[in-house]
């Protein structure tokens, strides 16, 4: 089967959209070298964003190093 760039994308995007906290984390730690975590300490402000503890291993890709 072929697919094209538009195609993964597209699917893709619908996959984030509608997956869960844990399979958003899994997917974190996949694509960019790491252990990703739903983490247990949520803001009980509702317009304060999930949060999630990420553990870089040896294929992280720097792709959350923030400039000090």
């Amino acid at each position: 089967m072929k697919i094209t760039e538009d195609q993964i994308i597209e699917q893709f995007q619908k996959l984030l959209e509608e997956c869960d906290a844990d399979v958003l984390a899994q997917l974190t730690g996949e694509a960019f070298g790491g252990k990703c975590y739903y983490s247990k300490y949520q803001s009980s402000d509702l317009g304060t964003p999930t949060m999630y503890d990420f553990e870089p291993d040896e294929n992280y890709s720097g792709a959350f190093d923030i400039p000090e």
